[in-house]
């Protein structure tokens, strides 16, 4: 048995250990004009337009995102949809901020935070080398009225003043894709009180990840849809998830609800196989699988980047018109480097009668036994997998 000084010893460093790394980061307070905000009604903390910025990721991607919590423009949910938010995306690689815009409870007009959120887009590509950043993969997430918010810079935007005399000025605004939670959407279908952004949804309008309620009786999910659809007329990149019989309005990350608190991994799948959490380029790669001395019928071919958790994993369906053969794009390819490859074999033939009762999965050499690997290079002669 244990000395007693000795378990209190391990006891105590125990409990030091688990409270160093369950500690909060980091986190810098910034204005985000250094002379006070245009439009201001004084000089006090809520006529103050500031940011959050957590300390880099340990395994950083280059990606940015800036959380907008929402609150009616009324308050800020700053937990919830802020600090727990943004801790998220840093554990994820992703350098994250937090907004704080004007409210409606310190006399401004919504249209003011509109201006805050843009400037905090202009401010963050601004500093980009502090914070080692990519300009182009810088998104906003928002909740509720912070993504109405966020949505509304999505669709009303524009490329920064070159000649500005303000260094930030010069920078864009467009925000490089969005995170939209159970949102009031701007567009043509805003709030009456909501006069801002109200352009319609272009091919401009940033990609976007949305996820919603169908429980939720504050914000109706039938505008996630209806942004959802007009995304998708316009051609833009969009995924949409409503989450039925669970959570209520307001959930932020949800942990705890079986259905809802499976958002966050869904959108960081979805930043990856987008390309933002990666500048790595993309590369088309084209082949053949075949199975048994047969074309591969119907199914999967999947490639994952060995060295990289950030770099996309890049995924092709393949039909039975194919015959086996897959090309994928440089949109939609792996980027060049070692990847791990797997297949996946749906069916054998479109025929009325049962024979794979479940995917069979191909990810070693049949000849070798090694684990089915390829080094991925622009420009490359076709690949055969002959399984």
């Amino acid at each position: 048995l244990l000395q007693p000084r000795l378990h209190i010893l391990l006891i105590l460093l125990c409990s030091s250990l688990m409270a160093l790394a369950q500690s909060p980061p980091e986190v810098v307070f910034e204005p985000l004009w250094e002379d006070g905000a245009p439009d201001s009604n004084g000089s006090q903390a809520g006529d103050t337009p500031s940011i959050y910025a957590l300390s880099k990721p340990d395994n950083p991607s280059g990606a940015a995102v800036i959380v907008c919590p929402g609150g009616g423009y009324w308050i800020h949910a700053m937990d919830h949809e802020g600090l727990q938010v943004a801790q998220w995306l840093r554990d994820n690689g992703v350098q994250a901020f937090i907004l704080k815009y004007r409210l409606r409870s310190n006399g401004y007009d919504p249209s003011l935070a509109f201006e805050d959120g843009k400037r905090a887009l202009r401010w963050v590509r601004a500093q980009q080398s502090r914070w080692g950043l990519d300009p182009e993969r810088v998104g906003l997430l928002g909740f509720s009225a912070g993504g109405h918010l966020a949505s509304a810079i999505g669709i009303d935007h524009d490329r920064g003043d070159p000649n500005a005399q303000d260094v930030v000025e010069r920078a864009s605004c467009k925000p490089n894709f969005l995170i939209l939670g159970y949102s009031a959407m701007a567009g043509d279908y805003r709030p009456e009180e909501l006069t801002f952004a109200s352009k319609p949804v272009t091919a401009s309008t940033p990609p976007s990840f949305i996820f919603h309620t169908d429980r939720d009786g504050g914000v109706l999910p039938t505008w996630a849809t209806r942004f959802y659809n007009d995304l998708r007329a316009a051609e833009v990149d969009a995924e949409l998830h409503i989450f039925g019989g669970y959570g209520p309005h307001g959930v932020g990350l949800a942990p705890g609800d079986p259905a809802m608190e499976t958002w966050p991994d869904l959108a960081v799948r979805w930043m990856r196989k987008m390309g933002f959490l990666s500048a790595s380029p993309r590369v088309s790669v084209q082949g053949h699988i075949s199975v048994d001395g047969r074309p591969l019928h119907r199914g999967w071919i999947t490639f994952t980047p060995i060295d990289s958790s950030h770099d996309p994993i890049a995924g092709l369906y393949i039909p039975h018109a194919n015959e086996g053969s897959f090309h994928f794009d440089t949109q939609t390819g792996p980027t060049a480097g070692p990847h791990w490859v797997t297949i996946h074999r749906l069916a054998d033939a479109l025929d009325p009668e049962p024979s794979i009762p479940e995917a069979t999965v191909y990810d070693t050499d049949p000849k070798t036994g090694a684990r089915l690997m390829i080094d991925v290079v622009p420009n490359a002669d076709p690949i055969d997998f002959s399984l």
